[in-house]
């Protein structure tokens, strides 16, 4: 039986560079970004019309999903309402798509990672064996996304507190890493050994 272990964190807190770390450790056998499953949902034009009908944008659905993102990504983090109605057609489909991954993993072996910083809001934490979250201080964390997504402050700010707080996710994790300005490449790979090492000594039936 697969261990499914979540992985999550705040924006900028370098969750997907601790996921790469995952990935590249011999004992996972698998990653999946739950960002990457949203993008692919965005292709689809009878998700987008379900979006656009939802927050009343017209002609959504004859965007391109690059496109489309770009349009949402500027209202999601200043308009609640958006954010909701785009979380509204989004979450429940990443959740049954989620779902039914853990059941098809259920008779397989090995490890397998989901990474998704909203793996607690929308619950997919009850699918998981375990949860790790990526800890980082909100400077490094705006520092990051103003300077890889070309934010400026307060926008990063914006998008940031979108989120839950670190706080809540650390009283709800598993394990945490952290992932600090000081921490290198191998000081990431050296937790991720350790974390995995007692997952896997919590859960020997699997």
């Amino acid at each position: 039986m697969a261990i499914l272990i979540g992985l999550t964190g705040s924006a900028g807190s370098g969750q997907s560079t601790v996921a790469a770390a995952f990935a590249s450790d011999g004992q996972v056998s698998g990653v999946c970004s739950l960002d990457a499953v949203g993008h692919r949902l965005m292709e689809k034009p009878r998700i987008r019309s379900r979006i656009g009908a939802g927050l009343g944008l017209d002609g959504l659905e004859n965007m391109s999903g690059r496109e489309a993102r770009k349009l949402l990504g500027g209202m999601v983090f200043v308009d609640r309402d958006a954010r909701s109605g785009l979380e509204a057609v989004m979450h429940p489909i990443m959740a049954r798509w989620a779902g039914l991954c853990a059941a098809t993993l259920a008779d397989a072996a090995g490890l397998y990672v989901l990474e998704g910083a909203l793996i607690f809001e929308m619950g997919l934490d009850r699918l998981m064996d375990a949860v790790v979250v990526v800890a980082c201080d909100r400077e490094t964390c705006l520092a990051r996304a103003i300077s890889r997504d070309g934010l400026q402050p307060e926008e990063a700010a914006r998008r940031l507190d979108c989120q839950a707080p670190l706080t809540e996710k650390l009283e709800k994790a598993d394990w945490v890493i952290y992932n600090g300005s000081g921490e290198t490449p191998e000081s990431l790979a050296c937790q991720v050994r350790g974390v995995l090492g007692q997952i896997t000594e919590l859960h020997p039936a699997h």
